[in-house]
């Protein structure tokens, strides 16, 4: 269950993403914006979960290891600001809407436990 609740929140957030792009009126990406919130929770919550799992009785190690990965992120508004400059801010906010869409993508990859 938490596999499919990832992948809808996933498209979700690709959507909204791209809706927020090339919306043209300022009430609507605001409406986007907070879909594109609420699906940002909806994946990252049973991300987090899943992630604690896999190692059970080490759930600091784990969170550690977790926070050092989510830095890794904080690179990402740089190079979608890099885009932006470079080809418009249009091209930069599509490119943003990628990151989800590939989250999507390794939500589909992942291999579906045996019961």
């Amino acid at each position: 269950m938490p596999r499919r609740r990832m992948l809808v929140c996933a498209i979700f957030m690709t959507v909204t993403a791209a809706a927020f792009a090339v919306l043209p009126t300022l009430w609507l990406p605001t409406i986007v914006i907070v879909v594109f919130d609420a699906a940002m929770i909806g994946f990252w919550l049973p991300l987090q979960a899943i992630a604690l799992r896999l190692v059970p009785g080490r759930t600091g190690s784990a969170k550690a290891v977790i926070g050092s990965i989510e830095m890794l992120g904080l690179m990402l508004p740089i190079g979608f600001g890099a885009i932006s400059d470079h080809a418009g801010l249009t091209a930069g906010l599509l490119a943003f809407a990628a990151v989800p869409a590939t989250m999507a993508a390794l939500v589909l990859a992942r291999p579906q436990p045996h019961p």
